[in-house]
């Protein structure tokens, strides 16, 4: 039997036999996962870091990311609670959430590897799906509100460094790319095949022109005739 002595905080933590584990290997945030050893139940730790994680600090990304998936997980809950993962806790000062721990659950993924799809599953995403966008659409929403939430919920950070990594990096040779050694080959014929940067030239020079051909076509309405002619005689001049 042991001897009394006043708890501190570490003699807590060890007395309520709780264990860590980071357990994210994504490319944004860290992960981690807190568990009671006796009951097995555990909470997930989310902590977004000032830059993007499977890059380093040369590469800088705003914290808010988090406040915005907060949001956005109330949100959902508001709607489709069925189908959410909790949030018990959001620190906006320390970047992190507190969520539900889903790991006694299987990934949908790793079942349909398997072989398997789970009955009813493609009808309750359906539904989560059809009830978050509907009451974030223009259907449900006034004009007023869904500006405020498109203020709100914008990342634009986030965004730009999607494009790069999905739509620029991986069409000439960038030093974020990893390519195995054996694949190369093939990685430096994509990079020299015309029509292939032909494609990405015209998306970049869409990109670009996006927010000015919007506003010409918001001040002169267009039937969608003239709407696909206007479109194609932009993609000519590129």
């Amino acid at each position: 039997m042991s001897h009394y002595h006043i708890f501190s905080p570490e003699h807590a933590l060890d007395y309520a036999r709780l264990s860590v584990a980071e357990v994210g290997d994504g490319n944004l945030n860290r992960v981690f996962r807190v568990v009671d050893e006796d009951s097995g139940r555990g909470v997930i730790v989310k902590q977004a870091l000032p830059y993007i994680r499977s890059v380093g600090e040369s590469w800088p990304l705003t914290r808010d990311r988090v406040r915005i998936e907060a949001q956005v997980l109330r949100c959902h809950g508001e709607h489709c609670p069925e189908y959410r993962v909790a949030l018990l806790h959001h620190d906006a000062e320390q970047s992190v959430l507190l969520l539900e721990d889903l790991s006694a659950m299987a990934l949908w993924r790793r079942t349909l590897i398997d072989g398997f799809a789970p009955a009813g599953a493609a009808a309750r995403l359906g539904d989560y799906l059809a009830q978050v966008h509907y009451h974030g659409s223009d259907f449900h929403l006034s004009s007023p509100r869904k500006r405020a939430a498109l203020a709100r919920f914008g990342n634009p950070e986030l965004c730009a460094a999607t494009e790069a990594v999905f739509f620029e990096h991986p069409y000439r040779d960038h030093s974020c790319n990893r390519i195995a050694q054996g694949l190369r080959p093939m990685a430096e014929w994509l990079w020299r095949d015309s029509l292939l940067n032909e494609v990405f030239a015209l998306w970049r020079h869409c990109r670009e022109r996006a927010l000015l051909l919007g506003r010409k076509l918001i001040m002169q309405p267009l039937s969608p005739a003239r709407l696909r002619r206007r479109l194609e005689q932009e993609i000519q001049r590129s």
